[in-house]
């Protein structure tokens, strides 16, 4: 990062931190403890709340895309989904190989039944936005690289890749593991493989913290164990995640395409490196 943006992104964190301090506070006094059965799941269920704060960047995506690809997808209602929080778009392919093709797909949806690493059947510079939401974990390592190449190759000439994921950095104290997760990596780790791939990262951000700091253990997990009303409350959290993507739960990243000429046996050396690193502590996790 240059001088200059890293003087730029902390000025902008020492003036936001205390305005979403202060948004907080004001909107968490109003809020109820959700401790009874009846309230709203999004506000005691984690995986709700996290499914909200993902929409809410989906609807913050940079606009003006027609043709929209999605790296994963698992049926009918996901597209309705992005529609909602995105808007209305000319086409939107689905690429899922690991799910049945729904009956009752828009008229605007293509599925394509493939892996994310061979998007066969989508045209060279076709696509405005990849959305690739909750996806790079499950990948083993030939379709991280293919989804890597794929993306740049469907990609117009300053389109939009969009990945968000769970952080290594916070999973990994947590002893965090979901069943199906390959390996789990950090917002620079993504950013890194996708600048040797042609890709300019423009926006990274966190959604939801979960630590004070790297020197500090994470905080729980659990919606019952942490009130919405202390200083660590679920509203802050998720305020104040905006600028500390290493310190939240899942990192948010997105990239334009900046060329197609792609060194693919670098970008290859480069992935194979964090891809086993990550893969490593993730079997390492699961011994625990």
């Amino acid at each position: 990062m240059g001088i200059k943006r890293f003087v730029k992104d902390m000025l902008k964190r020492m003036m936001l931190n205390p305005v979403a301090d202060y948004l907080a506070r004001e909107i968490n006094a109003q809020l109820l403890v959700p401790n009874a059965p009846e309230m709203e799941p999004v506000l005691c269920d984690f995986n709700h709340y996290l499914h909200e704060l993902r929409s809410n960047e989906l609807a913050r995506m940079p606009k003006g895309a027609s043709i929209f690809l999605s790296a994963g997808c698992s049926g009918t209602w996901y597209f309705d989904w992005i529609k909602k929080e995105y808007g209305k778009l000319d086409k939107h392919i689905g690429i899922e190989f690991y799910m049945p093709k729904p009956d009752d797909l828009p008229a605007y949806v293509e599925w394509i039944s493939d892996t994310v690493g061979a998007m066969k059947g989508v045209a060279d510079e076709s696509v405005d936005m990849v959305f690739s939401g909750q996806n790079v974990e499950h990948l083993q390592f030939d379709d991280l690289v293919g989804f890597i190449f794929e993306s740049n190759r469907v990609l117009k000439k300053g389109g939009w890749l969009i990945v968000d994921s769970p952080n290594r950095l916070v999973t990994s104290p947590l002893k965090w593991l979901h069943p199906e997760h390959i390996a789990e990596y950090t917002v620079g780790e993504m950013e890194e493989m996708l600048s040797t791939a042609g890709f300019q990262t423009e926006h990274k951000k966190g959604l939801l913290l979960v630590r004070e700091s790297a020197d500090q253990p994470p905080w729980s997990i659990g919606m019952a164990d942490c009130p919405w009303k202390d200083r660590n409350g679920w509203l802050r959290r998720a305020i104040n995640a905006y600028h500390r993507p290493d310190d939240s739960f899942v990192w948010w990243l997105e990239a334009r395409k900046q060329s197609e000429a792609v060194d693919k046996g670098r970008v290859r050396t480069v992935c194979k490196r964090i891809f086993d690193c990550a893969r490593q502590e993730r079997v390492e996790r699961e011994q625990y």
